[in-house]
């Protein structure tokens, strides 16, 4: 029924699939992805490999709605068992899944992105394919947007992805420093030029490291730590009026104080926020007299120098800016 002419019937018929199938996915005694033996779980298994994703080209370029639910189905078999990414990979649904990736798509939606982003942490795609594609640019422009008309769905993925990217292309760098294989330099230059166009984004990442929501503040502030130690050409941005209020907000919204305590309410974020601070000090001394203006952030790293017992590493980063800034 899928391959129908009529278009209703198909959508219908993915619909009734993706209806049962993702109650079953989704109920633990029926399916266990860690027990590929389990009667109920095989036969998902098998129904998935043999009678649905055979199609899934099929679906995928489908007329509306049809991709959209095939989308939402897809990444739920995902979520549910990682395995299946390298099959999707293997009958080459990846590129198609990449092409949806664009502002404009009208298949460009949540399933789509988070679908993307399991691929690129699965690694079971060539990363040189994957920037062939524009992975970058296409994120840059999804997240730009999301920030700008509040589409907070997005954020979470996009997020992930550029930290998996940028992740990748530090462990990369780092290897190439103290190996003498010109091929290991050659592709760490390679990804570090293809992730330069990150940077492009600087101000969305360093606006959404001060979020409301914590695990958005926080994967913003991870990567906004990972393009100020790779890229120094961001942190002109960070040490600009606005970057200096957002980093300030960043830092004084996770500190609760009264008179006699202090509660950090997300660590990690007042951790990467300080590195980042760090790094640019110690990359130019210039950026000393902009920081010593802001009064607000200059008082809450001498705070936090105090609180040692609050974390080690956020005290002792703090005392290595403090040093910078009294010279």
């Amino acid at each position: 029924m899928l391959k129908s002419d009529n278009g209703d019937i198909r959508f219908l018929c993915l619909k009734i699939i993706t209806d049962i199938l993702v109650r079953y996915l989704n109920d633990p005694n029926m399916y266990d992805a860690r027990e590929a033996n389990h009667e109920c779980t095989y036969a998902i298994n098998n129904f998935i490999m043999k009678k649905l994703l055979p199609h899934y080209r099929f679906i995928l370029e489908d007329q509306d709605p049809v991709p959209l639910y095939g989308l939402k189905l897809l990444n739920n078999i995902a979520q549910h068992n990682a395995g299946f990414i390298a099959v999707i990979s293997k009958m080459d649904l990846t590129s198609l899944i990449f092409n949806f990736f664009e502002l404009e798509h009208r298949n460009n939606n949540v399933h789509n992105v988070r679908l993307i982003l399991k691929i690129v942490a699965a690694d079971v795609m060539d990363p040189e394919q994957m920037y062939r594609m524009e992975i970058v640019k296409k994120l840059n422009d999804v997240l730009e947007y999301a920030f700008d008309n509040n589409v907070d769905t997005f954020y979470e993925s996009c997020l992930n992805i550029a930290d998996h990217l940028l992740y990748r292309s530090s462990k990369m760098i780092h290897k190439s420093k103290g190996s003498s294989n010109a091929n290991d330099r050659e592709q760490a230059e390679k990804t570090y030029k293809h992730n330069e166009a990150f940077t492009n984004n600087i101000a969305v990442y360093v606006a959404l490291s001060s979020h409301q929501d914590p695990s958005i503040a926080e994967s913003s502030a991870h990567v906004l730590l990972m393009m100020i130690q790779q890229y120094p050409s961001t942190h002109e941005y960070l040490f600009s009026t606005n970057g200096l209020s957002y980093l300030k907000k960043g830092l004084l919204e996770n500190m609760k104080e009264d008179e006699t305590n202090i509660e950090l309410t997300n660590q990690n974020v007042i951790k990467y926020l300080l590195k980042c601070v760090h790094v640019v000090l110690n990359n130019n001394n210039k950026y000393v007299n902009r920081l010593l203006r802001e009064d607000m952030i200059r008082l809450a790293i001498e705070r936090l120098v105090e609180e040692k017992s609050k974390g080690d590493e956020i005290s002792t980063t703090a005392e290595a800016i403090m040093k910078k800034l009294n010279g």
